[in-house]
């Protein structure tokens, strides 16, 4: 990647540089006694996971916020019911009537 920056960038830098670096003295530490590269690994992997632990909940925060609540307030607004759950007149039946009203019985005899 330091490789592919420095390109970009028309020459060498000192970011690209320092980056490129510090890669290949990594690659080069991970080859050679990959045992030392174990406690910052433990340490890595501790970082990620409090970051998504603090993450998670805001991108799904963000994602609700921006998606499933306008749908909803969209739906309620316009009357939408996907449910059913509006209550009916007493005496009026919360049976879903359906047509035609299902497979034939004989179908279902030999089911596997």
């Amino acid at each position: 990647l330091a490789l592919l920056v420095a390109q970009k960038d028309g020459g060498p830098g000192l970011v690209p540089l320092t980056f490129g670096a510090t890669g290949a003295a990594l690659a080069a530490l991970a080859l050679a006694a990959p045992s030392l590269l174990a406690s910052p690994k433990r340490l890595w992997m501790k970082l990620g996971l409090v970051l998504g632990l603090v993450m998670t909940p805001i991108v799904m925060g963000v994602v609700y916020v921006t998606t499933i609540l306008p749908i909803g307030l969209i739906m309620r607004a316009r009357g939408h019911d996907p449910l059913r759950r509006r209550r009916k007149p007493a005496g009026e039946s919360y049976w879903i009537a359906k047509d035609p009203p299902g497979p034939d019985p004989a179908t279902m005899v030999n089911q596997f």
